[in-house]
């Protein structure tokens, strides 16, 4: 019975030494993974440490550039803001130089002229979009006549607009007028005039008349 305790004592102090050393192992397994841990951190900040470094220096490198490229600015601004001498003035030519010098320039002109005409004129060619025979009877045989609404189109366009009634001065005669008056010149000139006599007398026009030259 005694042998039997002693055994079970031993058995018990076994295990236990078991279980701790099996706790023991655990720890310096941990303690290994967080050392590995700790030692990559430490090599990815040295990376981003590298890296943050090149990047400084990378900027430091585009400040001088600017700085050197901002000097030479400054120096050529200088050098064209400064006085000319008198070496650089041109140099004043005769009368005979300078008709020698409008004679070159219009023969150039001609020269160029004369190539522009070749260019053009050697590119032409005829009708590729149909035959002659349309060339003479218009755009009807192939578009069919104008719709009968474009005169309404245009009497809405010169009499109802928002300008229509706007007097403007005609670039080729010189005469105010608006586009209403322009439309009962071309289209009805007699009821045109007691239809717009007060207009044609804004205008300044004699009455029973239109604008003239």
């Amino acid at each position: 019975q005694q042998m039997a305790s002693l055994f079970e004592t031993e058995s018990r102090r076994q295990q236990a030494k078991s279980t701790r050393e099996v706790e023991l192992e655990a720890r310096v397994a941990s303690l290994e993974s967080e050392n590995r841990s700790l030692r990559a951190g430490h090599a990815g900040k040295s990376a981003r440490e590298a890296e943050l470094e090149a990047r400084v220096a990378s900027l430091e490198s585009e400040i001088r550039n600017l700085k050197a490229g901002q000097a030479g600015m400054e120096a050529r601004h200088s050098k064209a803001a400064a006085p000319s001498s008198v070496a650089d003035k041109p140099t004043a030519l005769s009368g005979t130089e300078v008709m020698a010098l409008i004679k070159t320039a219009q023969s150039a002109d001609h020269a160029q002229a004369m190539a522009q005409h070749s260019k053009f004129a050697e590119s032409t060619y005829q009708l590729a979009f149909h035959e002659l025979p349309v060339f003479y009877q218009g755009l009807e045989i192939l578009v069919g006549p104008a719709s009968p609404n474009l005169q309404t189109a245009m009497r809405m366009e010169h009499c109802s607009s928002a300008d229509s009634q706007d007097p403007f001065t005609t670039g080729n005669y010189g005469i105010r007028t608006t586009s209403e008056v322009e439309w009962h010149v071309v289209v009805d000139p007699v009821n045109g005039l007691r239809l717009l006599a007060k207009v044609l007398a804004e205008l300044g026009c004699p009455e029973g008349a239109y604008p003239a030259e």
